[in-house]
């Protein structure tokens, strides 16, 4: 596929993409409930990592709970 026919593709893409926003409905309900939303996917999404790196074992955390409590 040519630079030209890849272009052209793209350009096509981007209209029709265009034209469904454009003859699409508008919702006008505004408010700030997508802005909790995102947040909350946030603070989820950092929970989840910082979870995933501190993984441990089921036998060091039983050692160290072993130790705290001695």
């Amino acid at each position: 596929m040519s630079q030209r026919t890849r272009l052209i593709v793209i350009v096509a893409v981007f209209l029709a993409a265009g034209l469904f926003v454009w003859l699409g409905e508008v919702d006008q309900k505004v408010g700030l409930d997508s802005i909790a939303e995102i947040w909350a996917d946030l603070v989820w999404d950092v929970d989840r990592s910082a979870l995933q790196l501190t993984r441990v074992s089921g036998e060091e955390e039983t050692r160290v709970g072993d130790e705290l409590a001695a």
